[in-house]
């Protein structure tokens, strides 16, 4: 009698833990299915923690990070850097070590396909995507990050 008892109890426990997580999936389902959604990522290319440039994920484009100075292709004089402080970098305190990165942004992801330091970090890190992730180059002391983040129909 006492284990038809409790037999019925860890029923009844377990089809209400599959009713909770079945609505629980279903919520978080529904959201992702009609939320309007409007794509807002960017991303940020940071030097000595100062930002040199900042460009829409959805742009495909390759950057190459020089010193601290960006530009569309290597030995380019063509700076693309939105600060003005970084286009020209004073040489009289700081060498000239040039410690190069090329970007490449492609498909909705960003990557560092090429680097001269030591232990290529940021080449093995691979692409980023999402808002929050980061690429970061210490020797160069170079931060790509992806920033921004969707806004749903309820946050508007």
């Amino acid at each position: 009698m006492r284990s038809n008892r409790i037999k019925t109890e860890h029923l009844r426990s377990l089809i209400l833990l599959i009713v909770v997580v079945t609505i629980g999936g279903g919520a978080v389902l529904i959201q992702n299915l009609y939320a309007k959604r409007s794509s807002v990522l960017r991303v940020f290319v940071s030097v000595d923690g100062k930002t040199v440039i900042s460009v829409p994920l959805d742009e495909d484009r390759e950057l190459f990070v020089t010193d601290g100075i960006v530009t569309d292709s290597p030995g380019s004089g063509a700076v693309i850097s939105d600060q003005d402080d970084m286009k020209k970098r004073e040489t009289d305190e700081t060498v000239k070590t040039c410690e190069t990165n090329r970007i490449v942004i492609e498909n909705g992801t960003v990557r560092v396909s090429e680097a001269n330091c030591k232990n290529g970090i940021c080449v093995k890190t691979g692409e980023i995507r999402m808002s929050g992730e980061r690429i970061l180059c210490l020797p160069h002391r170079l931060i790509v990050s992806i920033e921004g983040g969707e806004v749903d129909g309820i946050a508007q």
